[in-house]
């Protein structure tokens, strides 16, 4: 009876671990080897106006920004005026819609959305 009880303690407590990692720790937004290859504003393609040094500062916001480990369960965001599309290498995308309170990557959620648009949108202005 009591080898019964320790195994069912041992499995709350790895169930436990699991769902503190998949709800509480967060996981970047990127890769590590992100890089930038197209940035949207309100659908029209910034990239080739921005300077090299607005990129490298773009990818290094995105870097920076952590996310949560379990994707929208709603699934994609519909795009709207007042979004920001960093489309990035292997397909990894950003997308930040300001009206909406909508801050995705690759529709994970992001943590502190608000901070990243802000700094998303000072770069795009100098």
């Amino acid at each position: 009876m009591k080898r019964k009880w320790k195994v069912l303690l041992v499995c709350a407590v790895a169930v436990a671990a699991l769902a503190g990692y998949f709800f509480l720790l967060p996981a970047p937004a990127v890769g590590a080897d992100f890089q930038l290859l197209e940035v949207r504003q309100d659908g029209r393609d910034l990239t080739a106006s921005l300077q090299p040094e607005q990129l490298a500062a773009l990818e290094t916001a995105v870097r920076e920004t952590s996310r949560s480990r379990w994707k929208n369960p709603v699934g994609t965001y519909p795009l709207d005026m007042d979004t920001i599309t960093l489309l990035g290498t292997d397909g990894e995308s950003v997308i930040l819609v300001g009206g909406q309170g909508r801050f995705t990557a690759d529709d994970y959620p992001l943590h502190d959305g608000e901070t990243l648009l802000a700094e998303v949108q000072n770069i795009l202005a100098s």
